[in-house]
């Protein structure tokens, strides 16, 4: 998260409404130690320090392309993500929207199911923007399928910034000691560095803002 000195919080701890501009000046980031040598923290840590240097060293190259997966009950969702990312990344691949309608499909090909959302992780990206029911261990996909956080950390590959707009994905402590949804693709063996997640339930507002 941010800090942002010329902002005005309703509350210290968990703020609800601000006043002023948003002007990110000071990026802040949490790494929480571990107490028990058999928690799994240290090796996470490693883990992602070792392919973070792997990337800004160049030696993990990552094609600049976007990927987004939708469930059919908001594909608005996806195709306005979609129209302002596109510009950012001209190698984008189709999108898994189910239809235009956004009415459920029968096709199991169609959509983002799970096998299309395992295939379409065959390869790397710099974007994924995924919008599908989920909770703290997991994504429920269309078609009755389910993707669990623990095949999530062992896909080797990913992508750089995952946006995850299923609700509860980032509720890690829900999730303990399992890892969760949204920290799978970050702590995962993926290439994944950084998730925007929903820690409750609720739909997405003001995600126009985060895109700009």
């Amino acid at each position: 998260y941010y800090e942002d000195f010329t902002l005005k919080f309703s509350n210290d701890e968990i703020a609800l409404s601000y006043s002023g501009r948003p002007d990110p000046k000071v990026w802040v980031a949490n790494l929480r130690a571990v107490s028990d040598p058999n928690e799994r923290g240290i090796p996470e840590l490693k883990a992602f320090f070792a392919k973070t240097h792997a990337y800004y060293s160049g030696t993990q190259v990552v094609r600049h392309r976007a990927l987004f997966a939708a469930g059919w009950e908001w594909p608005d969702g996806a195709k306005q993500a979609r129209t302002m990312f596109e510009p950012v990344f001209p190698e984008t691949e189709a999108s898994l929207l189910i239809n235009e309608t956004g009415k459920a499909s029968t096709a199991e090909h169609l959509g983002a199911t799970r096998t299309n959302i395992l295939n379409a992780f065959r390869e790397n990206y710099t974007l994924y923007y995924v919008q599908v029911h989920s909770w703290e261990a997991g994504h429920k996909v269309d078609h009755g399928g389910k993707i669990l956080a623990p095949e999530i950390t062992a896909l080797q590959t990913g992508a750089l910034l995952t946006i995850n707009h299923g609700c509860s994905a980032g509720n890690w402590l829900k999730a303990n000691p399992e890892v969760n949804t949204s920290q799978a693709y970050v702590f995962g063996q993926g290439i994944g560095q950084a998730v925007v997640c929903q820690v409750r339930t609720g739909m997405v507002y003001g995600h126009e803002r985060m895109y700009e």
